[in-house]
């Protein structure tokens, strides 16, 4: 009777000791600061200004990692608000490995002066079980006066102003572009790309004017390809030698 009362006692002890492993430790968490601002912030930047992150990391189990990506809107277009174009390819990627049961990850960057429109800086941490915080995320408005400016009124006969992030233009008909270029330093070449999800290039276009200071995007003659999705790439080479690339994503049905 002894043995198998004891028997009871060891086996209630085990369940009692599962409930106080690490499996069921909280998941890490975190407080993030950008230029003084808490994540879900939009700050408006120019280039040569900084974005400087700070972020307290705290858990009760060993932590693991930080990572920070910086990238344009046009990749996540469930955040942005409307039919945008983005001037400017810079993305950024820091990873920390981190130890103990707290750190505190700062890291720091310079807008280049290639940019404008929209990104968005995405804070993620792990601890050492593989739990994760929420993504905090911060949102930013990039504003230079050196690169060419694009204007974009409508896309096949719809106001830019109405569409959603991702418009869905018909296959088979032109992509009829409203709209311009305009750079006060001149445009030696202004040229357009219709690209796919896979990177096809359907279709190219190049200004057979170049000289002035502005490009009128009506003249961009490319017809929407049979395809699920594109990218529409707008290229420009101003009269001082620089190049601003800018872009913007398409659905097609």
């Amino acid at each position: 009777m002894k043995s198998k009362t004891w028997g009871w006692m060891t086996a209630a002890m085990v369940v009692l000791g599962a409930g106080c492993t690490p499996e069921d430790a909280a998941p890490p968490v975190w407080e993030v600061v950008v230029n003084g601002r808490l994540s879900g912030a939009h700050i408006e930047l120019s280039g040569g200004e900084l974005i400087a992150f700070v972020g307290d990391a705290s858990d009760d189990v060993e932590l693991a990692e930080a990572v920070l990506r910086l990238e344009p809107k046009w990749m996540h277009p469930e955040l942005a608000d409307g039919f945008a174009v983005t001037v400017g390819d810079w993305q950024e990627e820091h990873r920390r490995e981190l130890e103990g049961t707290a750190a505190l990850v700062g890291r720091n960057w310079v807008v280049p002066d290639s940019l404008r429109g929209d990104w968005a800086l995405f804070a993620e941490l792990s601890d050492a079980l593989g739990q994760t915080t929420p993504v905090q995320t911060v949102h930013f408005t990039f504003d230079n006066p050196g690169p060419a400016a694009f204007t974009i009124d409508s896309l096949q006969g719809l106001a830019t102003a109405t569409l959603p992030p991702v418009p869905t233009c018909q296959a088979g008909l032109p992509l009829n572009l409203v709209g311009d270029v305009f750079d006060p330093d001149g445009l030696n070449a202004v040229s357009a790309m219709l690209v796919g999800a896979d990177g096809t290039v359907h279709g190219t276009w190049e200004w057979d004017a170049p000289g002035g200071i502005l490009c009128d995007l009506a003249e961009v003659d490319l017809v929407v390809p049979e395809a699920t999705a594109c990218t529409v790439y707008l290229q420009v080479l101003d009269g001082s030698l620089r190049s601003t690339r800018a872009r913007f994503q398409i659905a097609i049905e």
